[in-house]
């Protein structure tokens, strides 16, 4: 079953329950801090309308920022709900366990990880390890069955980059369990 939020909704959910109740300026300038505007794909438009959806899906709320003072309109200031919380922690736990290697939802789950007990990130980044290993020993196989007769250069290369990938992909993951696990 997909998640019910966005790549977008998730980092910003995070982000809010990271923050505690925030102004849509400031947390635009941690999602700038942050880098999310390149690796996450944040905008401003992406932002807002993400706490709008947010709000609509009870994840959120948005009160009047009573201590604004100056010029402008008055301020929204933006917090997380229970139901937030919790809905960040299945997510984060799911995407852990299912999104695709180098994928925002990955990377943000990675982000997020401290929304889900350590036992949880173990058991999911335990089964991507076993998920990994079956991935690379299927490629393997397919690459050797496929070799006979030779295969062209382009075909070979992909298959060479593929199994790299996997196995690079493979260590990186052993590596954040041990780092995510203490």
């Amino acid at each position: 079953m997909p998640s019910p939020l966005t790549d977008a909704e998730l980092a910003v959910l995070g982000l809010l329950l990271e923050t505690g109740p925030i102004g849509g300026y400031r947390l635009l300038a941690v999602v700038e801090e942050r880098g999310m505007t390149r690796w996450a794909g944040l905008s401003a438009s992406s932002v807002y309308k993400s706490l709008r959806a947010l709000v609509a899906k009870s994840c959120a709320a948005a009160r009047r920022d009573s201590a604004k003072r100056g010029r402008g309109p008055v301020g929204i200031v933006w917090s997380a709900t229970p139901h937030g919380r919790v809905l960040l922690k299945r997510s984060v736990a799911r995407a852990l366990g299912e999104a695709r290697e180098q994928s925002v939802s990955f990377k943000l789950a990675l982000g997020l990880s401290a929304a889900v007990p350590r036992p949880v990130f173990r058991a999911r980044i335990d089964a991507r390890i076993v998920a990994m290993t079956q991935r690379l020993a299927q490629v393997r196989k397919t690459y050797r069955a496929a070799r006979h007769p030779a295969l062209p250069r382009g075909a070979r290369l992909l298959f060479e980059y593929a199994l790299a990938t996997l196995r690079q992909e493979r260590a990186i993951l052993a590596r954040l369990r041990a780092i995510g696990s203490k």
